[in-house]
């Protein structure tokens, strides 16, 4: 992981290795390819889906940016940000 700056902003690059969210991820993108519920964005087959609406998903992302956050800038307030997902991880 590394702050990278780029003009007068930095970028913070992580990886996210989650198996457990990696199997989530593609059973929504294969339940909404099935129902037809996505656009086609690009000419090399990328696509958009609805909104996802999964806690599990969003408390891992939210929590791992959290973190990436509270590692790599000063914040004027203590961040304890905690996990309310009920789901394991």
């Amino acid at each position: 992981m590394a702050k990278v700056q780029i003009f007068t902003d930095s970028i913070i690059q992580s990886e996210l290795i989650n198996p457990k969210l990696h199997k989530r991820v593609y059973e929504l993108l294969g339940r909404y390819i099935a129902m037809d519920k996505n656009n086609v964005i690009s000419n090399a087959g990328g696509f958009q889906t609805p909104p996802i609406k999964c806690n599990y998903i969003l408390d891992v992302l939210s929590e791992k940016a959290g973190a990436l956050i509270n590692e790599n800038y000063s914040l004027k307030k203590k961040n304890n940000y905690k996990s309310k997902c009920s789901m394991d991880k």
